[in-house]
């Protein structure tokens, strides 16, 4: 099995853990490929983070780990929404304490969501 990772935004500099079945693991630096010979015909793989989904490769499988959009999206939404808000109404503002609020929600559902996931490159046979 070939796997490579191509993220921009998830962990940056840093490396991504890899779970191959129970035993093995991966460390994986950005734009590193590696590949991993599997001891069974269909064997689990999962990224080590919360709420990852765990997927069945085989042998001659191609996966590509790239960051989750929906992340990113839920990140510097939150951002700018807190920012703006701060720089263009008054402290006094009810419309600021909501935007700060709703900023806050997403910058925490930005926290839960997985900030990288696999994508198939190449069928197996």
């Amino acid at each position: 099995m070939k796997l490579k990772r191509q993220t921009r935004f998830a962990k940056i500099g840093t490396k991504i853990t890899v779970n191959i079945g129970h035993k093995e693991k991966v460390l994986l630096k950005n734009g590193q490929t590696v590949i991993i010979p599997l001891d069974k015909e269909r064997e689990e793989i999962y990224i080590r983070q919360w709420r990852s989904r765990r997927i069945e490769v085989c042998d001659q499988d191609v996966y590509l780990i790239v960051d989750n959009p929906l992340n990113v999206i839920l990140f510097w939404s939150s951002i700018v929404l807190i920012l703006i808000s701060h720089l263009l109404l008054s402290f006094d503002s009810d419309v600021l304490w909501w935007s700060t609020l709703i900023g806050m929600l997403l910058l925490a559902s930005s926290y839960l969501t997985p900030r990288c996931h696999f994508k198939k490159l190449k069928k197996s046979n």
